[in-house]
Order: structure tokens, then C-alpha cells, then sequence
């Protein structure tokens, strides 16, 4: 990877964030250790989580406009992180490379 390629750039809620691949953790994974698949996966339950609606008899549709708390969904995301291990396995200092 060259040293263009090393860092990216990215907006979340409005604040810019700096991230760099690979980590220098070894007790996570980072997305770009993830398969094709598994990233596929993960955008799928994000997709699902944030618009997959339910009406009352349980059929289930997309809707853009589906109400959701964002506790829920951070609880949510937590949890699809874990099942990628995507979560720091314990507390370490982020260093950049």
C-alpha cells in the first residue's frame, strides 16, 4: 500500500475522521481484513437495520421514512461489530502508523 493509499478521509456527522489501514491493534480486526462477503453482509444488515420496516401483521417492507432510536441502532451496530470482530478485544491507545 502506498503512502497515497494509507489514509482516508471520511465524514460522520459532520466531523472529519482520520483513519488509517491496517491498524496497529492485533486485538481487532479492520475492515480491510473482511471478505468481499462479509462487507457485503454487514452494509445489508445496516441497510435492514436502519430501513426494513414491519406493518401490523408482520409483513415486512422497505421504508425510508421508518422511525428508529438511535440507541437502538448503536446497540445494533455494536452488536453486528462484535459478530465481524470488529470490537477491541480490550482498552489500547489508538496510534496512528
Amino acid at each position: 500500500m502506498d503512502s497515497a493509499d494509507a489514509y482516508k478521509w471520511d465524514r460522520f456527522m459532520g466531523l472529519e475522521i482520520r483513519y488509517a489501514f491496517p491498524s496497529v491493534s492485533t486485538h481487532m480486526k479492520t475492515p480491510d481484513r473482511l471478505s468481499q462477503d462479509e462487507l457485503l453482509g454487514i452494509v445489508r444488515a445496516v441497510q435492514c437495520c436502519l430501513y426494513l420496516d414491519h406493518d401490523d401483521q408482520e409483513a415486512k417492507f422497505w421504508n425510508p421514512d421508518k422511525q428508529w432510536s438511535g440507541a437502538d441502532v448503536c446497540q445494533d451496530l455494536a452488536g453486528l461489530f462484535d459478530q465481524h470482530g470488529l470490537v477491541p478485544a480490550r482498552e489500547e491507545a489508538y496510534v496512528l502508523p
